[in-house]
């Protein structure tokens, strides 16, 4: 949901095992929402630090904000019961779907 400042806690995150630093696509997913479309210029990222020894070294910052990310890789994939299932929906296309889909739109890009 678009807001006009996003406001960030910490910048760790529990996987399981140990607390890590966000990497830089999940940093980007949740600073990215800063700034409502159409209304704002721009938006305002804020990072809200507790304790002095949470506050991430600049090496760690720049790696989250500057780092490119991650490519996005579609795990989609067309079975037979989905096929089905679209064909007997009247309003979707089976095949301007799948021209459509993510995955199909990667394909080209790297075509071309």
């Amino acid at each position: 949901m678009p807001a006009k400042t996003v406001v960030f806690m910490g910048l760790k995150k529990f996987n399981g095992v140990v607390h890590r630093y966000l990497n830089s696509s999940e940093y980007v997913q949740m600073a990215g929402r800063a700034g409502r479309r159409g209304k704002d210029e721009k938006g305002t990222v804020l990072l809200f630090i507790r304790e002095l020894r949470d506050l991430p070294s600049i090496g760690d910052l720049k790696s989250m904000i500057m780092h490119k990310g991650e490519m996005l890789c579609s795990k989609f994939r067309l079975t037979y019961n989905i096929i089905l299932n679209l064909m007997t929906a009247e309003d979707i296309n089976v095949l301007e779907m799948m021209r459509n889909s993510f995955g199909e739109h990667s394909k080209i890009s790297e075509i071309i």
